[in-house]
């Protein structure tokens, strides 16, 4: 629902952000007492990011602070501490600050989409060797994936995260993108172009959010795998 706060209509936007924090207070009220206990974090970042879609970054850090202020007790989280404070920084342009905050929350929590939002971040600054690293190693992560890992063949370190979470599946279309602008700001043309023809693969009737990322594919050339 969060995700979903979109529209640059001020009452629009302020029925969608209800909506987001309705959603919320239904998935807390869902959890058990001890549930929300161990999940006081995750919470306070998820309220915290649905406060940055009102444009309020005062009261995000005040959050950051406060869950900074629990470092090293039994239910602390330095994952959803420094993903607030990269969502905060980038609301103020601190890209540098945004770089420090997603290394920070890739090293505490190590998922396929933490690498996502480190490598972009990384792209946009010009560090192009970390990004590429960062980003392949997303794909070789997918690459050696195997369903049956939980039963005790191959890794099941990322395969619930793989088959259910839908941040998956809206990630990987997007890496294509990402992968395409990394090759062609560092001059691959014959990379970039694969990685646009990927794109267009998976974004064959965009939204339109996304139509801008497919109309710059389409302009450089490439067609649908």
């Amino acid at each position: 629902r969060r995700d979903l706060v979109s529209s640059r209509d001020k009452v629009t936007r302020s029925l969608q952000i209800d909506d987001a924090k309705k959603a919320l207070d239904r998935y807390e009220s869902s959890l058990s007492a001890g549930e929300r206990k161990s999940r006081e974090l995750e919470l306070q970042r998820l309220r915290g990011l649905i406060t940055l879609k009102e444009d309020d970054t005062v009261s995000a850090w005040k959050q950051i602070d406060q869950m900074r202020s629990r470092a090293g007790e039994p239910n602390s989280s330095v994952y959803d501490e420094a993903y607030l404070s990269a969502a905060t920084a980038r609301m103020e342009d601190d890209l540098e600050g945004v770089l420090t905050h997603f290394e920070r929350a890739a090293k505490a929590r190590g998922m396929l989409v933490d690498f996502m939002d480190l490598g972009q971040i990384q792209l946009v600054l010009g560090k192009y060797d970390e990004a590429r690293a960062s980003l392949e190693r997303i794909e070789k992560d997918l690459a050696i994936y195997a369903p049956a890992a939980a039963g005790g063949q191959g890794r099941a370190e990322h395969s619930d995260l793989i088959l259910a979470d839908p941040h998956i599946a809206a990630m990987w279309p997007l890496y294509q993108y990402v992968r395409a602008r990394l090759a062609y700001e560092t001059g691959n043309s014959t990379e970039s172009r694969r990685y646009f023809d990927r794109l267009l693969k998976y974004f064959q009737k965009p939204d339109e959010e996304f139509k801008g990322i497919v109309t710059e594919a389409v302009d450089r050339g490439a067609h649908p795998e």
